[in-house]
This record gives structure tokens, C-alpha cells and sequence, in this order.
């Protein structure tokens, strides 16, 4: 175990600051607020070496006070190309961080790290940039993550409405960029308003959870 102490400076330089001093084969990632199943780990290497996969996503709980609901949108477990797999991409279950198993030597060829100046999408702009060199992606149906629904807005990090704005409106271009780079361009002009639609979209996960059908009372 490494322990880093640094002065607060972002999720993005933090996360930044553990992969440049991790030596292991692959990463995962966990938000302080969150937990995650006793066998998470080993399931997501075994998936991830069995598959000879680049990535592997699970499904997830999400827990908002006392109550969890299972989240996971793709119905088959198996493998998908990149093609198939920007198919779902327009879904926050695929846009975080913490419920994916990243192979290491994936990261270091291609440099990938967070961006520090964004503080909106950042861990979706990583897995885009990820993905454009993952040819074989695993999905796992086996929820292994709890998230912990937390509230905190952009003006609440304080942001003012230029910033935000001109900082959307990058992550706009880049994710467009993105499926530019995945699908040929008649694809992609059939696809272009489910991919904006999803910007409008996002982070918009605020149902209240015990009505949700599949929920119940954390414990159960």
C-alpha cells in the first residue's frame, strides 16, 4: 500500500497523482464516499484475464440515504467491440470511473491522464480517450460497487457562468470528436442527436430511488 499526502488540488490531479506511481498490471478506481463488494477486485481481473479483455464494466448499486437500486443498462454479459460498445456510451452507467477494471500498459503507451482544468466529465473524457485503444471490452453483470448519490454542483464548486459554460461546451466538442473517430460519417449523422441528447442529459441521475422499481432498503 502507497499513501500520497498532497495539498487538495482536485479529483483530477489526485487520481493524476496515483497513476504516475502505480507499478501494477491494472487500475481500479474508488471514490472516497462509496464501497465496494469484498470480491470486486478478483471478479474484474478474472473477467478481464479469462476474456484477454482491455476493459472490463460492471454493474452497479446505487444508493441514495437507505436506499439501493441496481443499475447496469446492457442485458447480455460478453464481450463488444468498440463499435457496438459506443452503441451504449450515451448512458452514465458507461461515462464514470469506478465501476471498470483498466489494464495499466493501455494507460502509459498512449499517456492518458485526467485533465485538471475540467471539473465537468472529466472521468467521461478519460474512458472516451481509453476506449479509442480498447478493442476488446467485457461487460460484466455483476453489480460490484455501491455509489453513494451525493449532491454538488458546478456553482456550488465555485464556478462562475462563463466558466461552466465555455467548459461544456469543450467536453460538447470532444465527445463529438469522439464518435467521429468510432463510426464512418453516415453513421455518425444518423446517431448526432441521441449523442447531444445524452450531453443534455447528463448527470441528471435524480430519481427519487425509493420508487424505482428493484429498490430496496440498503441490507436487504
Amino acid at each position: 500500500i502507497r499513501v500520497i499526502h498532497k495539498e487538495n488540488s482536485g479529483v483530477s490531479n489526485t487520481r493524476n497523482a496515483a497513476l504516475s506511481i502505480a507499478k501494477g498490471r491494472y487500475i481500479q478506481f474508488l471514490d472516497a464516499d462509496d464501497w465496494i463488494t469484498p470480491e470486486a477486485s478478483g471478479q474484474l481481473v478474472r473477467a478481464l484475464e479469462k476474456e484477454k479483455a482491455d476493459i472490463v464494466i460492471a454493474d452497479f448499486y446505487r444508493v441514495v440515504e437507505k436506499w439501493i437500486s441496481r443499475k447496469g443498462s446492457i442485458d447480455t454479459e460478453g464481450l463488444l467491440t468498440r463499435q457496438e460498445f459506443a452503441d451504449w456510451m450515451a448512458d452514465y452507467y458507461y461515462g464514470v470511473l469506478w465501476n471498470k477494471l483498466f489494464r495499466r500498459d493501455i494507460i502509459e503507451r498512449y499517456d492518458l491522464r485526467m485533465d485538471p482544468e475540467l471539473r465537468w466529465c472529466e472521468d467521461f473524457i478519460f474512458n472516451m480517450e481509453y476506449l479509442l485503444h480498447a478493442d476488446r471490452i467485457y461487460v460484466l453483470r455483476v453489480p460490484i460497487y455501491y455509489y453513494v448519490k451525493t449532491e454538488g454542483s458546478l456553482v456550488q464548486q465555485g464556478l462562475n457562468a462563463s466558466d461552466i459554460i465555455r467548459m461544456k461546451l469543450n467536453v460538447i466538442d470532444y465527445y463529438s470528436d469522439f464518435y467521429k473517430n468510432v463510426y464512418s460519417p453516415e453513421d455518425y449523422a444518423k446517431k448526432r442527436a441521441e449523442i447531444y441528447r445524452f450531453l443534455l442529459d447528463y448527470s441528471r441521475d435524480n430519481e427519487a430511488i425509493p420508487l424505482l422499481p428493484g429498490s430496496k432498503k440498503l441490507g436487504e
